[in-house]
């Protein structure tokens, strides 16, 4: 046995919330001065700031976020 204590079980909700807030404090810190957020990084926060919002929601808003900043990346330079 560990001297350690056992880690608390996180619920789904509680896992995608973490999630939710580390990739929003990443995408925020990367944003350039006077840049404004995505509309998805918006939408990510209320869903994740919403009392009793469900585990599909908050997935999909992440979800959408990822997409939107890969298509940002990938996207050809128009210079």
């Amino acid at each position: 046995p560990s001297a350690m204590p056992e880690k608390p079980q996180q619920t789904m909700r509680e896992k995608l919330e973490d999630s939710a807030t580390t990739f929003i404090a990443d995408i925020t810190a990367r944003l350039g001065e006077g840049v404004e957020p995505p509309p998805e990084l918006e939408a990510l926060q209320a869903a994740r700031d919403e009392e009793g919002g469900d585990v599909p929601t908050l997935a999909l808003k992440i979800y959408e976020l990822m997409i939107g900043k890969a298509s940002k990346i990938s996207a050809p330079s128009c210079n």
